[in-house]
């Protein structure tokens, strides 16, 4: 029950309550998390406001990137292959993207984008009972498995462009689009 705004635009999927739009890592300028007594111009949820600025380019070309690694070494065993007597499942997880924006026209006319992709590959272990209960349908052709491979990639990218009209006034358009892939 948490409402989001993204450059003071609603972000929340109406039907389901999650996010219309994830954005990445590398494209986010700030965010603010207001949790009570906020002003009236929050108050479509009464759980709380999540408030977004996404970053836009400058005068001078910038650039970052990153890049994040995880590994079955820096995982523990989990409970339910514990239980199971399983050996540890395999683990894998890389996060990396980045981002570059700079000025189209000097002090009037600027572009930023962002880019980002997760791969992930790890073994879900069943349920302890789930594995004992299968044992009984062998005989009809059931064939057991101790673990469940679960690959994903998620892979998204921001792209905006900020045109300042005057002193006062100025325009703004944003871009993004996701693909996930649970193969």
């Amino acid at each position: 029950n948490v409402m989001t705004l993204v450059d003071g635009a609603d972000n929340k999927d109406d039907v389901l309550g999650g996010p219309l739009q994830n954005y990445t890592l590398e494209g986010i300028e700030e965010f603010r998390l207001i949790s009570h007594q906020y002003d009236a111009q929050y108050g479509r949820s009464n759980g709380g406001e999540i408030v977004i600025v996404t970053k836009s380019g400058t005068n001078q070309f910038h650039g970052s990137g990153f890049a994040f690694g995880r590994n079955d070494a820096m995982t523990g065993i989990d409970y339910f292959t514990k239980v199971s007597g399983l050996p540890k499942t395999p683990y894998d997880r890389e996060q990396y993207g980045g981002s570059v924006g700079g000025p189209l026209i000097k002090d009037r006319w600027f572009w930023f984008g962002a880019a980002e992709r997760v791969q992930q590959n790890y073994v879900l272990t069943p349920n302890p009972q789930a594995l004992a209960d299968v044992q009984y349908l062998i005989p009809f052709g059931a064939k057991p498995v101790t673990g469940i491979p679960q690959p994903f990639t998620d892979t998204l990218y921001t792209l905006k462009s900020d045109y300042r009209i005057n002193d006062k006034h100025s325009v703004s358009a944003r871009w993004g689009e996701e693909w996930l892939n649970f193969a």
